[in-house]
């Protein structure tokens, strides 16, 4: 069994958010470094926003989860029914 993880706050590079978003959009990073200053904003924008949005997706779900747990399968957009 893997060893529950601490919450804590962390960040990264901002070359590490570059490259990850290079890899994103299917594109290797000099690639990426050759676009538009505006162009590589817009991009790092939409995979940040995008992100956000699938984290904030994922909370919410394991709440809903959580609490069809609790009550026995009665949760409102969990049941089978």
């Amino acid at each position: 069994m893997l060893p529950k993880m601490v919450r804590s706050r962390w960040s990264t590079s901002s070359l590490f958010n570059q490259i990850s978003t290079a890899k994103d959009w299917g594109l290797i990073p000099s690639q990426f470094f050759a676009l538009d200053k505006a162009d590589k904003v817009l991009m790092m924008a939409h995979t940040k926003a995008t992100g956000d949005m699938q984290a904030y997706e994922d909370y919410r779900n394991e709440q809903r989860r959580r609490r069809n747990n609790k009550d026995g399968g009665k949760a409102k957009g969990l049941d089978d029914g």
